[in-house]
């Protein structure tokens, strides 16, 4: 018989009360929200698997489809990556993905998901008008009113957006952390988005420009500056060649070619308009053609031609056009192949060809410059008489190997502001932030920058500074190590010349080279100290556009490396008092071998 207590504590634990049905309940809804859970993640599997197989069909296949075939691949991709989409933004799936350990793979997998959606999305837009745009004379479309090539120029930048949004995010997903072989696999995802980006950032210039010129009412008149990287400057190089682009109611047509030479026996420009503080830094002669951008902003590059060429010739140039090795190469994929002087040309081969082979080929500088003056005006008779070749464009894009972006000025300020806007018009911007910008001008006088190399490290380090203004700052470093791989034998003699007899030391070998290698700081930063390899280094300082720049004067033998440094103190509020919260960047350089770049954002900084 038991005992009144012992009875007390069996109906404390009996489970046929209200407590036991409860707990029952929770049980069963955890069962079915894991169930569920379950589910949508398999559907997200499935859906990926089902999006990366219509994109393989399309991979591998896409030169022999119709339009229609092409557009049904995409819409097949788009449509199961919806679903995968779907998924990863359900809140039961969500809440999985704090987990512990495994949480890591199902974002992983929910963030690949939502973004290469929304990249679909966008890219089965800007697919369907660039294919729209593979006749000779695009026709109008109903939507809006707007023209095709004006539609393609607004998917464009509606997929230029989603591709680096989600760069951003997969590119911070650390594979390592993965399970289940899944890691390997997404690394291959984060690198063919980081190409998928990086193509889109070339094209979307090229794609805003060629609308805007395509639109323009009436005729104008464009300078097409054709830069040689491989004798670099601060926004791309050397300019080697120009053509002048007529556009007349959508139709264009090269009216005029010639070379450096061609602009030297003009005269030398008049360049009162260009800051003396500038000319000073440098110290380039800017009534000389090839020595006008040297500044990082382009459009003082751009009014110097404006100004030099009205007043050669009493034209009015509608804008100015900056274009490199890089461009010409995308540039010539869309147009086509072209055979010149003997050269068979294409996006494969044309890099190389001119910023290497040429100067073997035509030891003569007046036949080379022919050659180049009839490569540019054979482009753009294509561009201007055949279909667009977007399989190639896209191929080209996806294989870049340069650093050279195109740039676009304007003489008439709506349509400049506009290309301000786009982030096509090579503006260095004045505001304040953790901005900062790496240039190089050629020294020498020669095409070395063929083998010249950059890496960037940009590094935001402890608070509790204050800049020389006074506002509260943090200290930062920027490391710039410049590499000259030029051999030390076997290049033609145009391209080794040293025509700064008065710089540098014995021995002067073949291959050696000297830069100005340019520093752009955050706007009210200022440098607590400069070096070369751990030395340091007196160098010329000064101030454009806002930013302090410094200037490192260096020698480089042929295989040799130096590591320049600023250490500086820059803001953390702007001279409204306000935070600068914005991710601090590097922007990248213009030139013939791309930059690596590395950031450190470093401690969140209060005041």
């Amino acid at each position: 018989m038991s005992s009144p207590r012992t009875g007390r504590i069996r109906r404390l634990f009996r489970f046929d009360t209200p407590l036991r049905k409860t707990t029952a309940a929770v049980v069963l809804l955890f069962v079915l929200i894991s169930v569920y859970s379950a589910v949508r993640i398999a559907i997200m599997a499935v859906s990926l698997n089902n999006t990366y197989g219509a994109l393989t069909a399309l991979k591998s296949s896409s030169s022999n489809l119709s339009t229609e075939e092409i557009n049904r691949h995409i819409d097949d991709a788009v449509s199961a990556s919806a679903a995968a989409a779907s998924g990863a933004d359900d809140p039961i799936v969500k809440m999985w993905t704090a987990l512990p350990v495994f949480g890591a793979d199902l974002n992983a997998v929910a963030t690949l998901s939502r973004d290469g959606h929304s990249v679909l999305q966008a890219a089965q837009q800007a697919v369907k008008y660039a294919l729209s745009v593979t006749v000779a004379k695009p026709q109008p479309v109903a939507p809006g009113g707007l023209s095709t090539v004006a539609a393609l120029r607004d998917s464009v930048v509606v997929l230029d957006s989603a591709l680096q949004n989600a760069n951003s995010d997969i590119s911070s997903i650390d594979p390592a952390r993965l399970h289940f072989g899944f890691g390997q696999k997404f690394t291959t995802a984060q690198n063919l988005l980081a190409k998928a980006a990086t193509a889109s950032s070339v094209a979307n210039p090229m794609i805003q420009v060629s609308t805007d010129l395509l639109e323009a009412k009436g005729t104008q008149h464009w300078f097409i500056a054709t830069q040689n990287l491989a004798e670099a400057r601060a926004r791309g190089g050397i300019i080697g060649a120009y053509s002048v682009l007529s556009i007349t109611n959508g139709k264009a047509t090269i009216t005029s070619i010639g070379s450096d030479k061609t602009l030297l026996a003009m005269g030398p420009i008049n360049y009162s308009s260009y800051p003396q503080d500038l000319r000073d830094l440098w110290g380039v002669n800017l009534a000389d053609w090839r020595d006008i951008n040297a500044s990082a902003h382009a459009p003082y590059a751009a009014k110097l031609i404006y100004d030099g060429w009205y007043q050669k010739t009493h034209q009015k140039l509608d804008g100015v056009l900056f274009v490199g090795q890089g461009t010409v190469a995308h540039l010539i994929a869309a147009a086509g192949p072209v055979s010149v002087a003997g050269n068979n040309l294409n996006y494969s081969n044309i890099v190389a060809f001119l910023s290497k082979d040429i100067y073997a080929k035509y030891p003569d500088v007046t036949k080379k410059n022919l050659v180049v003056g009839q490569v540019m005006q054979a482009i753009f008779t294509n561009l201007s008489t055949k279909k667009i070749n977007v399989t190639d464009f896209l191929a080209s894009l996806l294989n870049e190997s340069t650093g050279d972006r195109m740039t676009a000025w304007s003489s008439h300020a709506t349509e400049q502001t506009k290309f301000a806007s786009e982030g096509v018009a090579g503006v260095v911007s004045e505001q304040m932030g953790s901005n900062v910008l790496v240039t190089m001008n050629n020294g020498g006088g020669n095409k070395l920058d063929e083998y010249s190399h950059l890496k960037i490290d940009y590094t935001r380090a402890e608070c509790s500074k204050t800049t020389a203004d006074g506002y509260p700052g943090r200290a930062s470093q920027v490391s710039v190590a410049v590499t000259n791989a030029a051999p030390k034998s076997g290049l033609p003699a145009y391209v080794t010349p040293r025509l700064d007899d008065d710089f540098g030391t014995a021995p002067r070998p073949k291959g050696s080279n000297r830069e100005l290698v340019t520093v752009y700081g955050p706007v009210g930063s200022y440098a607590e100290s400069l070096s070369v390899n751990g030395k340091d280094y007196l160098g010329v300082a000064g101030v454009d556009r806002m930013h302090p720049v410094w200037v490192f004067d260096i020698e480089l033998q042929p295989g040799e490396t130096k590591t320049l440094r600023v250490n500086l103190i820059e803001p953390i509020i702007d001279e409204n008092l306000v935070a600068l919260s914005a991710a601090p960047k590097v922007i990248a350089p213009i030139t013939l071998n791309p930059a690596a770049i590395s950031v450190t954002a470093g401690p969140t900084c209060s005041y």
